[in-house]
């Protein structure tokens, strides 16, 4: 049977729904930016002749890691990392 409340216990319980919903709000910022730092791994590779830093890109629908960008042009930049002459 499903709990019913007057309207002064609903009211009542309002801070404590606040509460739980701003705790909700930050757990979810949180796992987004976790996410966010989970896909870009700092690398160091070589395209045509010279040392650059890159980002070695995965996301998670992917099976393994096949591409990578510079920090400068994020996630847009992505390109194959068999552009690269080594990683």
């Amino acid at each position: 049977m499903t709990a019913t409340y007057t309207l002064e216990e609903a009211q009542a319980l309002l801070p404590e729904a606040r509460r739980r919903i701003a705790q909700a709000q930050a757990l979810l910022a949180d796992l987004r930016a976790m996410l966010q730092a989970l896909l870009d791994f700092p690398a160091r590779a070589v395209l045509d002749g010279t040392d650059i830093e890159v980002l070695l890109c995965w996301r998670d629908d992917e099976d393994a890691i096949a591409y990578y960008h510079p920090a400068a042009s994020g996630y847009r930049g992505r390109e194959p990392i068999a552009m690269l002459d080594r990683v």
